[in-house]
C-alpha cells in the first residue's frame, strides 16, 4: 500500500471512530468471532476462491453477523 493509501485508510478509520465510540471494540470482537467460527485454517480470501469454500465462508459470515447483531444491535 502506498503512503497516500495508508494515510487515507488511517483517516477513514479515525472518521469511523468519531462516529462510533465502540468502533475498536467492534473490530476486535469481529476478529475474535472470525477466528472462532473459521476453523478451516484458511483465510476468507482463500475460502472465497472456490464455490465450496465460498459456501463455508457464507456460513462463517452468517454466524459472525448474528453474534455481532446480538451484542451490538443492527
Amino acid at each position: 500500500m502506498s503512503i497516500a493509501g495508508e494515510q487515507a485508510l488511517e483517516q477513514a478509520i479515525n472518521e469511523l471512530r468519531e462516529v462510533d465510540s465502540l468502533f475498536d471494540e467492534k473490530v476486535a470482537y469481529w476478529n475474535y468471532l472470525s477466528g472462532k467460527f473459521n476453523t478451516t485454517g484458511l483465510s476468507p480470501m482463500q475460502l472465497g476462491k472456490t464455490p465450496e469454500g465460498q459456501a463455508k465462508l457464507d456460513v462463517i459470515n452468517a454466524k459472525v453477523s448474528a453474534a455481532m447483531i446480538a451484542k451490538y444491535g443492527e
